[in-house]
């Protein structure tokens, strides 16, 4: 595969480099944390946005995102995905897919031993006889390091009671939104975040979205064999009760409930997840001790976030980035998340101030992928956006504008 070159940021986000901080945590030390360079990952005229990032088993990067319109569809999507097989320094030519909404689960803990990625994702259909409590999604198994993809529709999901019904976009963009095989509904449960393997030798992943009755968004805890296509609910761990004590609690004025869900385990075998509450609102955790059957009372993280990274570093820390309304920036923990150390800043914001758009002043969605790439350094990969009030789509006026993702490297020590 022809590889690019590496292409410096452009003006507005280059990263702040060299910057060496000793971070207090707690009352304890913290980690020495460096930014470094930075690389062009990925661009784009149109969309080329909300970025995650996965390492496989066989060494190499997966760098993935949105294509499309940031609106609700099931077979209209369009994502793609970069290959980097030197640790992130250059990445290959652009692959592209469809079918998969980008809102999705990766196998990660522990990745796939042959190399491969799964990925379960998508807006669910109904089963059969319109059946919104058994549901059928779609999954991608990327393989060969990347270069060979299949795409399935052979996901089952079983929840308790039936899920919302969530309308699907029903602009006519071209002759490919009409005709007969459009689907109009589907169910308002997703997957987010990470497989982790369960102890039993299963997987666990979360979703969020709405059954019958809820007012707010709820996560939850799916649970499947090894084989990863039937997924039976496992627990909740916050949904409308949590949701209205948090918002009491934050003196805040709306919230949308508990979503964009991250889980990991921890070195003592705890599970811990993160979720999102909104753009303006702060952040909570919960852990479980019994594999996810039940959860810890969710608890503030004290910081504001959408769609966070998460992840477990070698050396027993989390790793914890994410963005909006503050800028993209990375937090450290060394206690399971019970604290975290002062923001580390990944790249530099823009002066830009729309009014209620709190992610301009970054020109950015805040959307972020992390691996460690080697031991104590880290890659973080985000989108910026030029034109950031059209939400990934650039003008006319402006032929030669691009949305970019990049990459910056931090080295962390402990």
């Amino acid at each position: 595969m022809m590889m690019k070159t590496t292409k410096a940021a452009r003006p507005g986000i280059v990263p702040l480099l060299g910057l060496l901080l000793a971070i207090p945590m707690a009352g304890r030390a913290g980690p020495a944390v460096e930014v470094l360079d930075t690389v062009t990952v990925h661009e784009s005229h149109k969309y080329g946005y909300f970025p995650s990032l996965q390492m496989l088993s066989t060494g190499e990067l997966i760098c993935d995102f949105s294509l499309d319109a940031d609106t609700d569809d099931v077979e209209g999507n369009f994502w793609g995905y970069v290959i980097s097989k030197d640790g992130g320094r250059t990445w290959g030519m652009r692959n592209t897919g469809g079918m998969l909404y980008r809102e999705a689960s990766y196998t990660r803990d522990p990745s796939l031993p042959d190399g491969s990625l799964e990925i379960v994702a998508g807006y669910p259909l109904p089963g059969p006889g319109d059946d919104y409590r058994n549901l059928q999604a779609s999954s991608a198994r990327l393989s060969a390091g990347g270069n060979t993809i299949l795409l399935s529709r052979d996901v089952q999901i079983h929840l308790p009671q039936p899920a919302v019904r969530r309308k699907m976009d029903g602009t006519i963009h071209d002759s490919g939104t009409l005709g007969l095989g459009k689907i109009k509904e589907a169910a308002l449960i997703l997957f987010s975040g990470t497989t982790s393997a369960s102890r039993d030798g299963g997987w666990l992943t979360t979703m969020y979205g709405k059954l019958e009755g809820d007012e707010f968004f709820r996560t939850i805890v799916v649970k499947a064999d090894r084989a990863g296509k039937n997924w039976q609910y496992l627990s909740t761990i916050a949904g409308d009760e949590e949701a209205r004590a948090a918002l009491a609690r934050e003196g805040e004025k709306k919230a949308e409930g508990f979503g964009e869900p991250r889980m990991v385990r921890l070195p003592d075998g705890r599970l811990l997840v993160v979720m999102r509450r909104g753009s303006n609102n702060v952040m909570y955790k919960s852990w479980s001790e019994d594999d996810g059957r039940t959860w810890s009372k969710p608890a503030s993280l004290g910081f504001h976030g959408v769609e966070p990274a998460l992840m477990v570093m070698k050396s027993g820390l989390l790793a914890f980035c994410t963005g909006r309304p503050e800028p993209v920036a990375v937090r450290f923990s060394a206690d399971g998340g019970s604290t975290w150390s002062t923001p580390t800043q990944v790249a530099k914001s823009d002066e830009v101030n729309i009014p209620d758009k709190p992610y301009a002043r970054q020109k950015s969605t805040c959307y972020t992928g992390m691996v460690e790439v080697e031991p104590g350094k880290l890659l973080i990969v985000y989108d910026h956006l030029p034109f950031v009030e059209g939400w990934g789509l650039n003008p006319d006026k402006a032929p030669t504008a691009v949305n970019s993702i990049y990459g910056t490297f931090l080295k962390v020590t402990r």
